[in-house]
């Protein structure tokens, strides 16, 4: 039987008290009958307090409440290693953000930068010679047929790409070019390079510089035509 230091600090109160009544006992020459009955009156004193003592130690300890839990800090995973750093890609696109002009090529265009920014490269929009002619290094030419040739051939590159909406077939690629190395946004059966679209979300659209504003003129014949 076990006893926790609460129960036994009882028990040694209970016993001095006991031994302190017996030797009193003779001074004040108790009868011998109320002498037992003080005598068993101590000692079912005794049991409750073993039993008061015993009950204590057997109740279980109090569990402290956990502490809160803390959230794990969220790491994020080192950005990947790029092959493209010190690459500039030079879009020789003189009226790119002239969107009567570009039509779909603008959102290859657009998604090319993106891409290439991602990878960790440069991007420059080339609108003249002398543009062209500052750019220096590892340069990539990304342009399309309708931008004139001496304005691409004036940037110093080794790999040149053009951009075509609608393909280009082999028969039909210029004089020291790849059919590959025009890009385009679907999958054609001529051997071009598809490289799709880019979904144009928040990031895509705070890009490209802001559209001006354009005034609309609606003409109609009679005036029932603007009556809802």
């Amino acid at each position: 039987m076990k006893f926790s230091h609460v129960a036994t600090a009882l028990l040694l109160v209970t016993a001095l008290v006991t031994v302190t009544n017996l030797l009193h006992a003779p001074h004040h020459a108790a009868p011998a009958g109320d002498k037992d009955a003080a005598l068993r009156a101590e000692l079912e004193s005794l049991a409750a307090a073993a039993k008061a003592g015993e009950a204590f130690a057997r109740e279980p300890p109090l569990t402290p409440k956990p502490p809160a839990a803390v959230p794990a800090p969220i790491v994020k995973p080192p950005p990947p290693k790029s092959n493209f750093a010190g690459t500039t890609v030079a879009i020789v696109k003189p009226n790119l953000y002239d969107h009567g002009h570009t039509f779909g090529e603008f959102k290859i265009f657009a998604a090319i930068m993106w891409g290439a920014q991602e990878l960790g490269a440069k991007t420059v929009v080339v609108k003249n010679r002398a543009e062209a002619a500052a750019l220096t290094g590892n340069v990539i030419v990304v342009s399309d047929q309708y931008t004139d040739d001496a304005l691409k051939r004036a940037v110093s590159a080794k790999r040149r790409y053009s951009v075509d909406f609608w393909g280009t077939p082999r028969q039909q690629v210029a004089r020291g070019t790849k059919v590959s190395e025009y890009l385009v946004p679907y999958p054609y059966p001529c051997g071009n390079t598809m490289i799709g679209f880019r979904v144009e979300d928040e990031a895509y659209r705070a890009g490209p510089p802001p559209k001006k504003k354009g005034l609309v003129l609606v003409l109609g014949k009679e005036p029932k035509y603007f009556t809802p």
